[in-house]
């Protein structure tokens, strides 16, 4: 089997400007970029126009993969904030080549909706979101969190709700840590209940602290090696061998990550990427 194809999200090196970051992206061999509307001092493209990113992808060989997301999208309190973030990204998406929008659930301790309340809400923001991503021609990324605060943690319950709706506008991220964190159980990946051709991009990033994967946190997120905790070549395998063919997007939030050189985030990344792919 070939080789995966490797992204990089813009949370490996969230300090770095847009153009810096392309720089680090084609040096380790990747395919594309994820970009983020949440880096602080920064926005999609920074203070570029889309013509000037578009130009510089070409030069490096790379594309936009995604960009990095609607939150709280299931909230319907939150649907008029979503909406409108939204229909500006669809805009970005429109002017990059029609890149995929990332789509994040409501994640509060203090929700008091029921999980059926939710799935519900679920179903209902998505189709409400509908016109707005088929107007644009741009694929919404339903990702689901892991964490014990969130709204959506099944995968197989988004692939369910999707399935439910009839379209395709919607397609999963699958975030190996999320997945792991969920305590979620990989024979579902790349089966009816998760089919690989529902997967639109993986986010993949690894743990290597002890304790209960179920408490692990955004902090602990770094590269995949030998060391990893969170299944991410088990993950990948099972897609793969389902038929995905689509990227693994590297998105570690530790600061030890953030807090590297750019040579040191080069040599992280190569390394990684050569160790999934003797793995696989």
């Amino acid at each position: 089997m070939e080789n995966m194809q490797f992204g990089v999200n813009r949370m490996v090196a969230p300090s770095l400007d847009l153009a810096a970051f392309f720089d680090l992206t084609a040096a380790v061999g990747g395919v594309g970029v994820e970009l983020r509307n949440d880096l602080a001092g920064f926005d999609v493209i920074d203070s570029m126009d889309a013509a000037e990113v578009r130009d510089r992808l070409g030069r490096h060989g790379l594309r936009v993969l995604t960009i990095n997301a609607v939150q709280h999208f299931n909230l319907p309190s939150a649907a008029g904030d979503a909406t409108t973030e939204l229909k500006r990204l669809s805009g970005y998406a429109r002017e990059l080549g029609n890149p995929a929008i990332v789509m994040c659930p409501h994640c509060d301790a203090g929700d008091t909706r029921s999980r059926t309340e939710m799935a519900r809400d679920t179903r209902e923001t998505l189709q409400q979101y509908r016109p707005i991503l088929e107007d644009a021609g741009v694929i919404g990324l339903v990702e689901p969190l892991g964490f014990p605060e969130s709204s959506l943690r099944d995968p197989a319950l988004a692939a369910e709700i999707i399935g439910e709706i009839g379209s395709d506008t919607f397609q999963l991220t699958l975030d190996t840590f999320h997945f792991a964190v969920a305590g979620m159980d990989p024979s579902v990946l790349g089966s009816a209940a998760v089919p690989a051709e529902l997967i639109g991009i993986v986010h993949i990033s690894g743990v290597t602290k002890a304790g209960p994967v179920a408490e692990f946190r955004d902090p602990d997120r770094v590269y995949v090696d030998a060391d990893d905790r969170v299944g991410n070549v088990e993950s990948l395998q099972k897609i793969r061998a389902a038929g995905y063919r689509g990227s693994a997007s590297f998105e570690p939030f530790s600061p030890s990550v953030h807090d590297l050189s750019v040579t040191a985030m080069r040599n992280a990344i190569t390394g990684s990427i050569n160790y999934i792919n003797k793995s696989l």
